[in-house]
């Protein structure tokens, strides 16, 4: 069975003022959300909470949330509710996902429309525990997103999910939020696919730690170009597997201060055997690197240069 959730683009409310744990079947619009064929408690306030019903979850007609916490704990505890769940949201209000798949077995999240996360534009779409207590997560996809500048965004957010293997962000190309993405799959140990194929900028301790402890086999920074101080700080810490990083799109300019730039400070700790993959181009400005000599911070480090 699936079951959609979505099709309306606007924030109306329904009619009826529900009472406190009131058991209602709600057809078709919760504040602003599709809900089909789910019963569940309504509260004082509206919210849907404990939805009865199985299948996937289907959101991606849904642009925006009139409310916060909007979706708070409305699927919690429900092991029927499975697969991948599909997200339309352009932007986030705060808390608006807040425990919703808690204790369920969805198996991913695709974000289809989301394209910034910034100040600006709402909040994150999950906090720190959101996703910690759904033990069938394998993946997560940003079709669209293309811009992070919110601080501490993802920090945390997506580490230790024992089956989390995918993570894709096709097309993001700036991270600029301080530790936007520190310690994000921290732990996650079964991580061995990253898409981050357009990223070009990454800002100060943006992804210090971020894969620190996963299966990453090889990793590819396709286009990047600007770094800031400590960005990859023990990025890779303890990657076992890993046997290739490759950077080859930085340029001499990618360096602001080449012997104290510290952008990959320890990126390798405890990595043993990696080999770094930098362009011939820039040999002498890799070397002068504070960080070169120590081999990031990892043993038996090897670096070519690509032509």
């Amino acid at each position: 069975m699936k079951v959609i959730i979505g099709n309306v683009h606007n924030n109306t409310t329904p009619t009826f003022q529900p009472s406190h744990q009131t058991v209602v079947e709600l057809k078709p619009k919760k504040y602003g959300v599709d809900v089909d064929g789910y019963i569940g408690n309504v509260d004082m306030f509206g919210y849907l909470h404990d939805a009865t019903g199985s299948g996937t979850v289907d959101m991606s007609d849904i642009w925006y949330f009139s409310r916060d916490e909007q979706l708070k704990e409305m699927f919690m505890n429900n092991p029927n509710i499975t697969g991948v769940v599909k997200l339309g949201m352009k932007r986030f209000t705060q808390h608006a996902m807040d425990d919703c798949f808690k204790n369920t077995n969805i198996t991913g999240f695709e974000f289809t429309e989301l394209e910034e996360i910034s100040p600006e534009n709402g909040y994150p779409p999950f906090t720190y525990s959101d996703l910690h207590d759904c033990p069938m997560l394998e993946s997560i996809k940003f079709d669209k997103l293309q811009t992070v500048s919110t601080s501490i965004c993802f920090q945390q957010k997506f580490s230790q999910l024992p089956r989390l293997t995918t993570f894709e962000a096709p097309l993001l190309q700036s991270v600029t939020g301080q530790s936007s993405f520190n310690s994000a799959f921290s732990g996650s140990s079964a991580l061995t696919t990253v898409d981050l194929s357009s990223l070009e900028t990454i800002g100060m301790s943006s992804f210090a730690s971020a894969f620190s402890y996963t299966s990453l086999v090889t990793m590819s920074f396709t286009a990047l170009t600007t770094v800031a101080q400590y960005s990859l700080r023990n990025a890779f810490y303890g990657c076992g597997y890993l046997t290739d990083l490759y950077f080859p799109a930085v340029t001499t300019t990618t360096f602001a201060n080449y012997s104290s730039d510290r952008s990959f400070m320890d990126m390798l700790k405890e990595c043993d055997g990696t080999t770094v993959h930098f362009p011939a181009s820039i040999q002498s400005t890799v070397e002068n690197l504070a960080d070169f000599s120590t081999g990031f911070g990892g043993s038996n480090i090897s670096v070519l240069y690509d032509q």
